[in-house]
This record gives structure tokens, C-alpha cells and sequence, in this order.
């Protein structure tokens, strides 16, 4: 009883101890780009680096990343674009999903495996037909053709994530709400969603993130007018010379929508993960 309980022990401190270090290797670049965003140029290639010498915090870096038009520009693009994309995205997600889940017609199971096939093919083989798509449309460098790249690249795979979290819901409830005089959208609308709600926040941030980071789509369809916040960072670096404190601090802007959006659902996403892994 003694030895198990010992052995019991030392297995929790061992998962402690490499949950600690997979934490720091995950956090210490992080963490590294934060505090690169408070110090000068100089002190960032001044020897002994600056964690291990004492520094003044400096704000100018975020200044001069915010007094540049075209990197504000983009933020408030990106901030669209991800919005009104988590919208549709979700919206049309969550009809897909309940279909595939709830209905039973014939070719159900291919559609439910093509969406998966789709989603793996290399997005360079999704960008070149969408982009002669747009073109012929005129929606090429405009919001509403980042919306359109980045709601097809990443609706399918949202829509194979909502069919597993509406099928943990028991049917036998949905039933009972259609026999209380409830249709199919209102089931969906009243029972579905509020039953998965943490689930549901889950793939909603996650359809945030991908479409706040995703940069191939929005560096190719985002050429000149318009462009989104990955992209921009970019115009911070040169044939020449590379600001590195300015970068940090565009970089750290660019994480702080994703981190307090993380921050402020983190409830619903923790219960989202736990429940994932139980089920």
C-alpha cells in the first residue's frame, strides 16, 4: 500500500515536471518576443543579452508600430475579416453539421469523408482556383474576398469538428423538444447548441485564431489595397536591416486579440477540451 502510494507520487511529479517543461518551451519564445518589445534596438544586440542584465522599459516600440498607417490599417482589416469569417463559418458550420449528424439521406457518409479529403489537400490547390474564381468576380484585394478565401479554406474542417460535438448530444432530447411543438432549427437553435455550448465557444475560437493568423490566402488575395495583419508584420523587415524591437512589438499586437479572446472564454474552452478528451 505504502509502495503504490510512493509510486503513485513519484508518477505525479514526473508529469509535473514535464508538464512544467513542455510550459516553458511552449511560453519561453513568447516571452522572449515580449520582453524584446520594450527595449531598444541597441540593447537587444548588446552583450550579455538583456534577460540577464537590468534594462528600462522602453514604449516607443509600440509607437512607432501604431503611427504606421498601413500596419493600423491592417489591423482593423484583419479584425473584420476574422469576425464576419467566424460568423459565416459557424453559421453555415453548425446547418452542415446538423445535417450530417441528424438527417439520414443517401451519400451522407461520402459527403461526411470528403469533407476531411477536402481540407487535406495542400492549400496551394484550393488557392489557384479560387483565386481565378474571385478574379472573375472583381473580389481580388477586397475584404470581401479575404472573407470569401478564408470561409471556404476553413468551413470544412469546423463543419467535421461541429458533427462530432452535435452528436454527443443524445437525440432523445431533441425528440422531446420536436414533440413539444419545436422544428428542426428551432431543436438546433434552443436544445443542440446550448447542450454543447462550451464545445460550440471552442470551435468558435479556434475559427478566430485560424483566420487571424492564416497568411498564404491573405497574403495572395490581400495584394495592394487591403491586407490583414500577418502580412503587414512583414513591412517591418527589409532587404537591408530588420528592426527586431519594432517586430516584437508589431508581433506582441498582433497576439494580444488572440490571447485575451483566450483569456476572457478560457472557461468554456477548458470544458470544451476536458469534454473532448472524456468522450
Amino acid at each position: 500500500m505504502v509502495s503504490s502510494r510512493a509510486a503513485r507520487k513519484r508518477k505525479q511529479l514526473l508529469a509535473a515536471i514535464l508538464g512544467f517543461g513542455f510550459m516553458l518551451i511552449v511560453l519561453l519564445p513568447f516571452l522572449w518576443m515580449l520582453l524584446a518589445s520594450f527595449q531598444p534596438e541597441a540593447d537587444l544586440i548588446t552583450l550579455p543579452p538583456f534577460p540577464f542584465r537590468s534594462t528600462t522599459l522602453y514604449l516607443d516600440n509600440y509607437q512607432i508600430a501604431l503611427s504606421y498607417k498601413p500596419f493600423t490599417n491592417a489591423i482593423l482589416t484583419s479584425i473584420a475579416v476574422a469576425l464576419v469569417t467566424t460568423g459565416l463559418v459557424m453559421s453555415a458550420g453548425a446547418l452542415g453539421a446538423y445535417a450530417l449528424a441528424r438527417l439520414r439521406f443517401r451519400g451522407r457518409e461520402t459527403i461526411f469523408k470528403s469533407i476531411m479529403v477536402i481540407y487535406m489537400l495542400p492549400g496551394l490547390a484550393m488557392l489557384i482556383p479560387l483565386v481565378i474564381v474571385m478574379k472573375i468576380l472583381g473580389l481580388l484585394d477586397s475584404i470581401p474576398g479575404l472573407i470569401m478565401a478564408h470561409t471556404v479554406y476553413i468551413l470544412p474542417l469546423m463543419t467535421w469538428f461541429l458533427v462530432g460535438i452535435f452528436e454527443g448530444v443524445p437525440i432523445e432530447i431533441e425528440e422531446a423538444a420536436q414533440i413539444d411543438g419545436r422544428s428542426k432549427m428551432g431543436a438546433l437553435r434552443r436544445v443542440i447548441i446550448p447542450l454543447s455550448i462550451s464545445g460550440f465557444f471552442l470551435i468558435t475560437v479556434f475559427c478566430f485564431v485560424l483566420s487571424w493568423n492564416e497568411l498564404m490566402f491573405a497574403k495572395v488575395v490581400g495584394i495592394f489595397r487591403v491586407k490583414m495583419l500577418q502580412p503587414a508584420i512583414f513591412e517591418f523587415l527589409s532587404p537591408t536591416s530588420v528592426t527586431y524591437s519594432t517586430l516584437a512589438a508589431a508581433s506582441m499586437i498582433s497576439s494580444l486579440p488572440v490571447v485575451l479572446l483566450a483569456i476572457i472564454l478560457q472557461r468554456y474552452i477548458i470544458a470544451g477540451i476536458l469534454k473532448g478528451a472524456v468522450k
